[in-house]
């Protein structure tokens, strides 16, 4: 078994050790239980930046969504020039997504039903253009994720052409957590996190008896077969003999030595050259080490506390032997958003009386010559600049 099937994405070590806190806690409260398990552990890495907050909120209701992001270096090379290169995504996330997606910013496609660009998709490509040169694969072998970007010039503020990426590609996304299990009902569920935790060390702990249980069948069975050995061994020869002159030989050593059915069928399958050779101090030294186990099981059935000692005990084992390092960053960052610079330029602001609203370049224009629909006219012209902050109000007397 392992614990990693039990939940996927989430590095074995802390599972472990939460599965230990809650079998010697069963009372453990959610604070100490997120202090265990921080988030999930993806196989690319990455790094989520959610708040601990939003992660404890998806574990304490089975359903969520966290914000993960790529994970990069910059690269300094000759004469000044650097690089960005990206060398963990996302979870389901590829180099070639990402790639696409550059493509479709740098050369957007006109959209169905559409004449021309969308302004937005212009202003995004020439943000990207702004700071963006190349980017390339070179992924390999040795490098299993190596998204290289070149940045149009070396005086491009690293900061912006990483936020720049991040707010327009995959490179920063969305991982869905959805807590389904096959629980112990049979049934797929959506549970929290200690639910799962819970149903799967009832399991383990079934199973764990089931095992001893089974084992102890077999235990007992091999004491029962070697007390008939130790038996026949002190009275070898007197066997030996009823075996060889014995119409029913069976029967003949069951009513002489008081031996169950299946000690005296053991006896016979023995070959008489064996039975001779049967050594008495074997014969003890197995005995004793199956008593000792049999004491070991008998205990583990009839005590939860010895029970509970041998699960952490295996879990604890378990961890040791296949837990590797965290790959995913856990550090809570604002989500990258892009900003479109807004070159500082006069406008001229027209207003109809009916509402509508629209904008001319430059200042000092000639209201005569502005065209309105029909049955409407010019209410007003407010010169200003590109970067000025525009308020409307509505008649009702709120902020438009």
């Amino acid at each position: 078994y392992t614990l990693l099937y039990t939940l996927s994405l989430h590095d074995a070590l802390p599972i472990a050790d939460a599965c230990v806190a809650l079998i010697k806690t069963p009372k453990l409260s959610d604070d100490e239980l997120f202090a265990l398990i921080t988030g999930p552990d993806y196989p690319g890495g990455g790094q989520i930046i959610s708040s601990s907050a939003e992660i404890a909120a998806a574990y304490s209701t089975g359903r969520g969504s966290l914000k993960v992001r790529a994970r990069w270096k910059i690269e300094e090379l000759a004469r000044g020039q650097w690089q960005l290169v990206v060398q963990e995504l996302p979870p389901g996330v590829s180099t070639q997504r990402v790639l696409e997606e550059i493509e479709e910013l740098t050369n957007p496609k006109i959209k169905a039903g559409k004449k021309a660009l969308g302004q937005e998709q212009v202003q995004l490509k020439q943000a990207v253009l702004a700071v963006l040169d190349v980017v390339r694969d070179e992924s390999s072998k040795d490098a299993p994720v190596r998204l290289v970007f070149e940045p149009k010039t070396s005086k491009i503020s690293q900061s912006e052409l990483i936020n720049t990426l991040l707010a327009n590609t995959s490179l920063e996304s969305s991982s869905p957590i959805n807590l389904t299990m096959v629980g112990l009902d049979g049934k797929p569920t959506q549970k929290t996190l200690r639910q799962m935790l819970g149903e799967w060390i009832e399991f383990r702990q079934t199973t764990v008896q089931r095992r001893s249980r089974h084992r102890l069948d077999k235990v007992l069975d091999r004491i029962h077969i070697l007390e008939g050995r130790q038996l026949v061994l002190l009275n070898i020869d007197e066997v030996i003999a009823i075996i060889r002159q014995s119409d029913e030989p069976k029967a003949a050593l069951i009513e002489r030595f008081r031996l169950s059915d299946r000690q005296a069928e053991d006896i016979l399958e023995i070959r008489l050259r064996q039975l001779a050779r049967l050594e008495a101090i074997k014969i003890e030294q197995e005995l004793k080490n199956l008593r000792e186990e049999q004491g070991r099981l008998e205990e583990i059935l009839g005590s939860p506390a010895a029970l509970r000692r041998l699960l952490v005990k295996e879990i604890e084992a378990d961890a040791k032997q296949f837990a590797d390092a965290r790959r995913t960053l856990i550090q809570a960052e604002k989500k990258a958003v892009l900003e479109v610079k807004v070159l500082d330029e006069p406008v001229t602001v027209v207003i109809s009386d009916k509402g509508w609203v629209r904008a001319r370049s430059g200042h000092g224009h000639d209201p005569a010559g502005f065209a309105f629909k029909a049955g409407d006219g010019l209410y007003g012209t407010f010169e200003c600049r590109t970067v000025d902050t525009l308020l409307a109000f509505g008649s009702r007397g709120g902020a438009e």
